[in-house]
């Protein structure tokens, strides 16, 4: 499993050796904990990256964080807008300057008609962690990034684990409003040349 936050369910078994091989960047997920399953990339995008499952589940991500999730098991549309800060992120800048960063969000629920939810995020490092990576233990950032949604009453702590060399987000956990799909991944096959955690 992958530490006291964000576990991988069980139903993908795959060695750091197997995922080197793979031909197209894909990513582990799991959605509510469920059984883990792969998501492979379709579109790489300018600023973004789109994955698909056979199941028809539909993810967009932007430096880590979701943009867009479309979970066809329990109905969650949900799109993410950030500010330009965070659409123009560097994980690497960000780690080096040792600032907490505060930025508004908006969130559109597409299943109950609700559109434009302010939100706001508190991001901060959060110290080296030893994760479980495929079936390696590896040395990862561990970011907190906190989301508050006061019409919605709703508080969750996302984490991104990074690796502070490259600024690669190889793990991730996030929940973006009440009664929406958490959604737990890891990068099995990276789309940019960096180096595997160690």
């Amino acid at each position: 499993m992958f530490g006291s936050i964000g576990e991988l369910a069980s139903g993908v078994d795959l060695t750091q050796d197997e995922a080197k091989s793979l031909k197209y960047a894909t990513i582990l997920a799991s959605f509510n904990n469920s059984s883990g399953f792969t998501m492979v990339m379709g579109y790489l995008n300018s600023n973004s990256q789109d994955w698909f499952n056979r199941n028809l589940a539909g993810l967009r991500t932007s430096h880590g964080r979701m943009l867009h999730l479309l979970n066809t098991h329990d109905h969650s549309d949900i799109t993410v807008t950030f500010s330009d800060e965070l659409m123009n992120w560097s994980w690497k800048k960000f780690i080096a300057d040792k600032k907490n960063v505060h930025s508004d969000v908006k969130i559109d629920f597409l299943a109950n008609n609700h559109f434009g939810v302010s939100g706001t995020l508190g991001i901060s490092l959060d110290g080296m962690e030893e994760r479980q990576y495929l079936d390696q233990t590896v040395s990862l950032l561990r970011v907190k990034e906190h989301l508050l949604i006061p019409s919605l009453n709703f508080a969750y702590d996302n984490f991104y684990w990074v690796d502070p060399s490259s600024g690669f987000v190889w793990q991730s956990l996030q929940k973006w409003g009440p009664d929406t799909t958490e959604l737990y991944y890891q990068v099995a096959q990276p789309w940019l040349d960096v180096e595997w955690p160690k």
